[in-house]
């Protein structure tokens, strides 16, 4: 996987700040031990992995086999659809729950 922070050491390491600092191939650049995600991991889990890593995307994947990629913002969009099934207000919040719009 190629990310950002490789594209910037890449650009650091060049003999000028306007210069990349290597020629060479995508393989030369990338990260090589990537942290992947099932497919099969639940929009939560994932958002945990989130909370205590400093990746902004994983590459996901299904038997071994790399399917696609999922970030942050895609995390988010995903539990702006869900419907919570259960109401929990956090005790710092009583008196000044939000109120629901919906009822």
């Amino acid at each position: 996987m190629l990310s950002e922070s490789d594209c910037i050491k890449t650009i650091i390491s060049g003999p000028y700040n306007n210069h990349p600092g290597g020629h060479g191939t995508v393989a030369d650049f990338m990260s090589k031990d990537v942290v992947t995600i099932d497919a099969k991991k639940t929009i939560l889990d994932l958002a945990y992995e989130f909370t205590n890593t400093p990746y902004r995307r994983f590459p996901v994947v299904d038997k071994g086999r790399l399917v696609g990629q999922i970030s942050r913002s895609d995390i988010l969009r995903a539990i702006v659809k869900m419907s919570p099934s259960i109401s929990h207000t956090p005790s710092s919040w009583k008196g000044r729950e939000p109120q629901d719009k919906h009822a």
